[in-house]
């Protein structure tokens, strides 16, 4: 590609803008969880095919300066946002549109839109957000253990699910967020669309789009199904420790291969007539001033640089810890306070977590007993795009019904589930800077619209365990809990 130096003059500064949002979406890359460890082999296969479809051109490459410049403004936008709002969302998905901004500039429209499929597949390096990509893995996973058990009741006809949760001679066997099968789809849709991108015949590439998602099904499912025999067999150590992430490759592998056979595919660079008589494509220049858009971004890039100065140096926060102020009796309840595995800390990423059994004085079984669950988190809105419903879901409890109430005046959400034949009421809320919100949905609208990083939110959920025949008796104890017992016990807070 011949660039002129202004060309290169202004790519530069563009990518010392966006250096910011280029180094979030790495360490998302590399130091994150495994669901997107592919991204890195993904943006390399998306510049190798860019390159590679560029070198197959036969005319001369026409820049879209003014389409470029629309999409390169939409992707400042979402960094600035990103920055200022503190989600990392914005940034990943602003460094995907300045990619396809720069390809408008300095490649053009039409090359962009023969070649349309190539940004489709960048999007699987990607990150999605958490309120996607949490429910996506938990209704994997959920259907995972649900094939997952079918099958294995031919070989244990004595096997129980209890949502993520397996049964199988005495050996509980917990289907994890990372057995979920989301890691398998990213990195076998990776794959086969590649294969399908490099694919001389369309027919095939077409198959390959469409039995990646199937594939990567299949993969999990045997995984976990091998896992289960082995543990159950006394292997379990081998299985769940050893070689747990071996056996996923080891599947991975083995249906990739047959896959891989009937793929007619070609990873030489193309030779192009232009360079058969000893030219190479060639970029336009145009009567196009480059200048303007240098004189622009360098305001813009030196403002973007000061501010990751300055962020090395941020101004310490003050974290009060909250679940202390929680009173752990009143005078008709006393309580117990229930471990909580370290799972949970690291999932919410704060230690102001709180699980506590209220236990009525003088009474005796779960007629008794009421549940408090408790966080608190300060400026990272993370926590709270995690839904209250997926945790007593991924246990096996059956969602029956759910609605708004209101508590003394309050909103909060009522949920019912069931389990065994059994019930569990749930009561929960939020307090946003002082302002309590009844449901989750309606505290998404405030972390999307807040503009102030700095906000203090907290979560309270109520439980107890009712009978599905006598709903109503259970409902009054834990309205009664909530309006005469919670404002003496959350009174300090």
């Amino acid at each position: 590609m011949n660039f002129r130096k202004n060309e290169i003059l202004l790519l530069f500064i563009v990518l010392l803008f966006f250096s910011s949002s280029i180094i979030v979406l790495s360490k998302r890359w590399f130091l994150a969880d495994s669901y997107y460890s592919q991204g890195p082999l993904v943006f390399a296969a998306f510049l190798w095919l860019l390159f590679k479809n560029y070198r197959s051109l036969k005319n001369t490459v026409q820049p879209s300066h003014i389409a470029g410049t629309v999409i390169l403004f939409l992707a400042i936008l979402l960094d600035l946002s990103g920055r200022y709002l503190a989600i990392q969302t914005f940034q990943f998905f602003a460094v995907y549109f300045l990619i396809t901004g720069l390809v408008l500039f300095y490649l053009g429209k039409s090359f962009a839109l023969k070649n349309f499929m190539l940004f489709v597949y960048l999007l699987l390096a990607i990150p999605l957000p958490g309120f996607i990509l949490d429910p996506l893995t938990f209704d994997m996973k959920i259907f995972s253990a649900h094939v997952s058990e079918l099958i294995l009741s031919v070989i244990y006809p004595s096997i129980e699910r209890y949502g993520s949760m397996l049964y199988i001679n005495n050996y509980y066997l917990e289907i994890t967020p990372a057995c979920s099968g989301m890691e398998n789809l990213f990195g076998m849709a990776s794959l086969l669309w590649f294969f399908a991108l490099v694919q001389k015949r369309k027919l095939v590439a077409w198959i390959d789009y469409l039995i990646s998602v199937p594939a990567a099904i299949i993969s999990n499912i045997l995984r976990i199904i091998i896992v289960s025999v082995l543990t159950v067999n006394g292997y379990g150590k081998f299985a769940l420790e050893d070689f747990h992430e071996g056996i996923g490759i080891l599947i991975f592998l083995v249906i990739l291969f047959p896959v891989s056979l009937f793929n007619d595919l070609s990873f030489g660079l193309p030779v192009s007539e232009n360079i058969d008589k000893g030219d190479k494509p060639q970029i336009e220049k145009g009567n196009k001033n480059l200048l303007p858009f240098i004189l622009v971004m360098i305001p813009l890039t030196v403002f973007s640089l000061f501010s990751q100065v300055k962020a090395f140096y941020p101004e310490e926060k003050k974290f009060y810890v909250k679940l202390n102020l929680i009173a752990d009796e009143t005078d008709r309840w006393s309580s117990v306070d229930e471990p909580l595995p370290e799972s949970y800390y690291r999932m919410l990423n704060t230690d102001d977590i709180l699980m506590r059994q209220y236990v009525r004085k003088g009474s005796t079984g779960e007629d008794g007993k009421v549940y408090l669950y408790f966080f608190h988190s300060v400026g990272d809105r993370g926590p709270f795009l995690h839904r209250p419903e997926l945790c007593l879901k991924g246990e096996g409890y059956n969602l029956i019904e759910q609605n708004n109430v209101m508590i003394s005046g309050m909103a909060a959400r009522r949920m019912l589930f069931s389990r065994n034949g059994r019930g569990l009421l749930v009561y929960y809320w939020y307090r946003f800077n002082d302002r309590t919100v009844g449901n989750y949905f309606d505290l998404q609208k405030i972390l999307i619209t807040q503009f102030a990083k700095d906000y203090d939110c907290m979560m309270f959920r109520l439980s107890r365990v009712v009978d599905l025949n006598s709903i109503e008796k259970g409902d009054a104890v834990l309205k009664e809990f909530a309006e005469k017992e919670i404002p003496l016990i959350l009174k300090k807070l």
